[in-house]
């Protein structure tokens, strides 16, 4: 994942949840689990910009359809393909003609050509009335830079809530020479969709079902994209996007979760995530399930990294904790969105600007304080449009004022929900404090036991070889460890410039004097880590691990960690 952001960087500024799920939803097209997602907010704030550059960069083949709003019969002609009653393509050139008859047949008469005629043409016509149209969404992505037409939206709609994975409908449409005539339609398969736009009422029962995210609003996102755009102008975009190699790399690895990925993949120890909900109202139902589908997408993009599972002859991929994690980390900027399903720019307008005003309030105090709040002062109109949303989700509700019926007073119903209770400035010890190798060892025995209740066998592989794992101990090993963020390895303080220099001259590793922030330093395996680098120079193999004070580990090469240990046994003489 952290490829892609870099090198969308090169385009997109300041804007790295929305990056990260358009990246999952592109990836879900090729899973039984699709998903939809829906980019709110004003105009102008980047949703199609976002959306099309990250495209750029995993790779626009032809799955990928950028519509507008087609009508129903737009949308037939241009992406459905003629079938007959057994199901193979009808080619419009095979259509009857005297011409060729006459070649097939050099020596008929024209009484003859006429009679043959008549009957291909016969044959022909009953062909094209038992015929319809397939428009085959299965691994599509579908963009959608417009509302799509509502006729359209309405025969799409029970795909794309995936209620039913086939449907048919007939339309009256015209042929060449101007007559009417009945067409009849069918449409499957579950596409992954982006709404660029979903202002129009009739896409709100959708996108309740659906995530929801906001390209930021911050002033330092805005400063920046305008910084980009002078650059691109300056000195051109080529010379500023990243580079080709980068773009080959990214896109290939796409090609190859396509083909070569397992589609279904395992979430281990969900359960003791569920555990962190706090919030059950009935979006539960709809937003959990959502969440897991994230972290499958992400080990998906890792999927030569993960651990698999063959239930009979089956892959599976395993989801790892990291997964997690690196899902809760964009998640939370998602969340509120998610649930709710209104644009963070309303839910910006209910935080900063309705709840502190107090229980109740009114337009003019609103239209006043914003003026105070906002560099861009929120008109009546946009107060209405933003308090419509939030009453449409329970946050507000608006009556008539006692004092004067003429006006509205606004009421605050409730506070904005988030899905977990988690403490984010600790997430990854408590993380750790629930995802424990007994839990694993748990969840494994369980999955040993359906299999054999369904008479199927079990086998655990690792990423980096081809044979049946023996030894679980390292299966648990790779499913808990966490490659160390730059700031458990390099400790910010105000002699640093100092210590490099120091470091320098003696041919150190650059840590600080004080190594309080190291619980224990000790030797590992390094057969069990043949993949990984040392967290501090990047070599390998690895034959030490560093633990912190969070639970968090580090794995370090022969050098390093002979230098950390001797730097630690000389600052606890000191």
């Amino acid at each position: 994942m952290q490829k892609i952001l870099n090198c969308v960087k090169s385009y997109v500024k300041n804007d790295e949840p929305v990056v990260a799920t358009v990246t999952y939803v592109y990836l879900s097209r090729w899973t039984r689990e699709p998903l939809n997602l829906f980019l709110k907010g004003e105009s102008t704030i980047g949703k199609s910009y976002v959306t099309k550059n990250v495209i750029k960069i995993l790779g626009e083949d032809k799955d990928v359809w950028f519509l507008g709003g087609l009508s129903p019969t737009a949308f037939v002609h241009d992406y459905g393909v003629l079938k007959d009653e057994s199901g193979y393509e009808i080619n419009t050139m095979d259509a009857p003609s005297r011409r060729q008859i006459k070649i097939e047949n050099p020596d008929a008469k024209p009484e003859e050509v006429s009679r043959l005629y008549r009957e291909e043409l016969k044959s022909w016509i009953e062909k094209l009335r038992n015929s319809y149209y397939e428009v085959d969404l299965e691994g599509k992505l579908l963009v959608f830079l417009e509302p799509p037409h509502i006729e359209t939206f309405n025969k799409l709609r029970p795909i794309l809530s995936h209620d039913t994975w086939r449907i048919s409908y007939r339309f009256t449409d015209k042929t060449k020479t101007g007559q009417l005539r009945t067409s009849h339609v069918v449409i499957q398969g579950w596409p992954a969709t982006i709404f660029c736009t979903s202002d129009e009422k009739y896409l709100h029962d959708l996108s309740t079902r659906s995530l929801t995210a906001t390209p930021s609003l911050a002033s330092e996102k805005i400063k920046a994209a305008a910084t980009l755009s002078s650059d691109m102008s300056a000195y051109g975009e080529d010379l500023l996007g990243p580079e080709e190699n980068e773009i080959s790399e990214i896109q290939t690895l796409m090609d190859k979760v396509k083909v070569k990925a397992p589609k279904t993949v395992l979430t281990p120890l969900c359960h003791e995530l569920q555990g962190k909900i706090k919030y059950w109202g009935n979006r539960v139902m709809r937003d959990w399930p959502h969440f897991l589908t994230m972290v499958k997408m992400n080990a998906l993009l890792n999927f030569q990294e993960r651990s698999k599972v063959y239930v009979g002859d089956k892959p599976r991929l395993i989801a790892n904790m990291e997964d997690y994690l690196t899902v809760l980390t964009f998640w939370q900027k998602i969340e509120e969105t998610t649930i709710t399903g209104v644009s963070g720019s309303t839910l910006n307008v209910f935080s900063r600007l309705i709840k502190p005003l107090g229980p109740v309030t009114n337009y003019a105090q609103l239209a006043e304080k914003s003026r105070e709040l906002y560099s861009e002062p929120l008109s009546s109109a946009n107060l209405r449009k933003h308090v419509a949303a939030l009453c449409s989700v329970g946050l507000v509700d608006t009556e008539p004022d006692p004092e004067d019926k003429r006006r509205k007073i606004i009421r605050v119903l409730g506070e904005s929900r988030r899905l977990f209770e988690i403490m984010w400035d600790s997430v990854v010890s408590q993380f750790q404090a629930v995802f424990t190798a007994e839990k694993l060892k748990a969840w494994q025995k369980q999955l040993k036991q359906l299999c054999d209740e369904k008479g199927f066998s079990l086998q655990m592989f690792l990423p980096e070889t081809n044979k049946p794992v023996e030894d679980y101990e390292v299966f648990y090993q790779k499913f808990l460890y966490l490659k160390p963020p730059l700031f458990h390895i390099i400790q910010k303080t105000q002699n640093k410039g100092e210590m490099e220099k120091e470091a320098e001259n003696k041919g150190e590793i650059v840590e600080p004097r004080n190594f309080t922030q190291f619980k224990s330093l000790v030797r590992v395996t390094g057969s069990l880590y043949p993949t990984e680098k040392c967290a501090f120079c990047g070599k390998q193999p690895v034959e030490w691990q560093v633990t912190y004070h969070d639970d968090s580990w580090g794995l370090l090469c022969e050098e390093c960690g002979r230098k950390l240990e001797k730097q630690l046994q000389e600052g606890g003489k000191e």
